[in-house]
């Protein structure tokens, strides 16, 4: 920085380089918050939506009590090196007062025309209202193709495009909710008890970003004074701790976004006030430089 002055560099001139440098990075993460990760979350949870249970096999650990498929608890005791699993032990809800309990000696998963667990020697017991029914098998097969994964299903607010998003508060924030049940095929949570919940992931996505500046423009405040300054340490001390405000305050104002407008505005209206009072006095401290 020393050479940069001695070559006539203004610290002004520097400044707003930097802050050229944070509005760009403002415009990429708005970018990558408002389309490129909702598109990228919505595209892994759509996997596990539409898949099979070609990986079902993945989700048995050996010695633990796997509930990963609904209705359905395998514990297996071992596992070698060939996929054999040994001492299977199978729990499966078959209504509210009745299950089916397999155990087995001996499984092996396969995914020919559809997943099973290839089961030897073990005892099948279920329970059907009461009734207890037992039976020994040397070999049987237990169906894994009529379950479904412990997992959400349906889009969750953060997976909408942002666009999805604004069409949804603005149908449901409008006189007249015409088009609302059409609105309801994009986002499957449009609804006014969720109102505040869009409101709140519109605002993480376009205008946390903006307090960006304003950080940069706080941590370009170490150029204003000297590092022989008998106070310095102390100085940029307190220049942490307003950086460090700042972040707090990005966060804390999620909690008060709502459906009110007067007061969203008043909130948007805070990084962007902050980001004007940090360069104006920057201005306002060479400008009197300058003038000594």
């Amino acid at each position: 920085l020393l050479i940069y002055w001695n070559f006539g560099i203004k610290k002004i001139s520097l400044i707003n380089f930097f802050l050229i440098c944070s509005v760009a990075l403002l415009i990429i993460q708005i970018i990558l918050t408002s389309f490129i990760v909702p598109k990228s979350q919505n595209l892994a949870r759509s996997i596990i939506r539409t898949s099979d249970y070609n990986f079902v096999d993945n989700f048995i650990k050996v010695k633990k009590f796997n509930a990963s498929v609904n209705d359905l608890t395998i514990y297996t005791e071992d596992k070698d090196a060939k996929g054999n699993y040994y001492n299977i032990y199978i729990k499966k809800n078959t209504g509210v007062e009745n299950f089916q309990i397999i155990y087995a000696e001996k499984g092996v998963f396969k995914n020919d025309e559809y997943p099973v667990l290839e089961l030897y020697n073990g005892e099948n017991t279920s329970v059907i209202k009461g009734k207890i029914t037992n039976f020994s098998f040397s070999k049987s097969e237990f169906s894994l193709s009529s379950f479904s994964a412990n997992t959400i299903l349906v889009k969750k607010t953060q997976e909408h495009e942002t666009i999805e998003l604004f069409d949804c508060v603005k149908n449901l924030t409008s006189k007249g909710i015409k088009d609302l049940e059409k609105i309801k095929l994009k986002v499957r949570n449009c609804e006014l008890k969720n109102l505040d919940n869009i409101i709140s992931e519109l605002y993480k996505r376009l205008i946390v970003p903006l307090y960006i500046p304003s950080l940069m423009l706080v941590s370009l405040l170490l150029i204003i004074h000297s590092k022989e300054r008998i106070d310095y340490s102390k100085y940029r001390l307190s220049i942490f701790l307003i950086g460090f405000f700042i972040i707090i305050l990005s966060e804390s104002t999620l909690r008060f976004v709502n459906k009110s407008f007067e007061n969203n505005f008043i909130i948007i209206l805070i990084p962007i006030i902050l980001m004007i009072i940090l360069y104006g006095y920057f201005l306002m401290k060479f400008k009197i430089n300058k003038n000594s």
